[in-house]
């Protein structure tokens, strides 16, 4: 028989939103102590944005990552609440 012990950290979340050549588009990003660790886009923002532009929905993932890396307080602000 075998035991082990096992740690589990909770990062805090948010979410977003970052000015692509796509559009508008939400993130949400975890952070530990106000260091970011994990972002994704928003799936069906992604979506929809690459249906509208005819363009791979990896094309605008890759989009609102690059985004979310520019550090520009001009380019990130609290997503807004969707009805």
């Amino acid at each position: 028989i075998r035991f082990r012990s096992e740690n589990r950290v909770f990062l805090d979340r948010k979410q977003v939103t970052v000015d692509t050549v796509y559009g508008e588009l939400r993130v949400k990003v975890g952070t530990l102590k106000g260091e970011q660790w994990n972002a994704m886009p928003e799936y069906d923002d992604c979506a929809s944005a690459a249906a509208r532009h005819g363009v791979p929905i990896k094309l605008v993932m890759q989009a609102a990552l690059a985004a979310l890396s520019v550090d520009d307080s001009l380019n990130r602000r609290p997503a807004k609440a969707q009805a």
